[in-house]
């Protein structure tokens, strides 16, 4: 199946090899004619990475400027992830900001940007809209999250693909 790729996942993996082994499993049926998500540690890092390397383009989202992102969504999981993440936003194809200051949520309104690139670039490619989620299953308390986003990807009517972790 051509497929458009949203990917979500949690930010601390327990067991990273793992979690990267059960990635390239879960996408190998599939055609991936582009990719997009945020960059956090653990989960968006792990499928930037398995894009760079299977050649897939990818486009990164970010809510605010990299400093403040890296900041909050990153340095938390350990300075092994900072050198991670400014490799994986040196290799994607694109890197949106958004001023999303002026959300509600800024990092839900960043996965809602990216769940509607990734619907653009599906229509354009006449591929599926499939969004790929590194998940524990638990629902999100709040507007963001890996379980809002599953959430809001199925409430658009499309296919989510959940990729278990405990």
């Amino acid at each position: 199946m051509r497929a458009a790729l949203h990917f979500t996942g949690h930010r601390f993996i327990d067991d990273e090899a793992a979690a990267a082994d059960a990635i390239a499993a879960a996408l190998s049926s599939l055609h991936i004619v582009g990719a997009c998500g945020s960059l956090a540690s653990g989960a968006d890092i792990l499928f930037a990475e398995f894009c760079a390397r299977a050649h897939v383009r990818f486009c990164v989202w970010l809510p605010f400027g990299p400093a403040r992102f890296i900041a909050g969504s990153v340095t938390p999981a350990g300075a092994a992830w900072i050198a991670r993440f400014e490799t994986a936003l040196s290799q994607a194809a694109t890197v949106s900001i958004l001023d999303a200051d002026r959300a509600g949520d800024p990092y839900a309104a960043c996965s809602s940007a990216a769940m509607d690139a990734v619907q653009a670039w599906a229509a354009a490619e006449a591929a599926a809209a499939v969004q790929v989620a590194l998940w524990n299953g638990v629902a999100s308390t709040g507007a963001a999250g890996t379980g809002a986003d599953v959430a809001a990807w199925r409430a658009r009517g499309l296919e989510s693909r959940i990729i278990p972790i405990g």
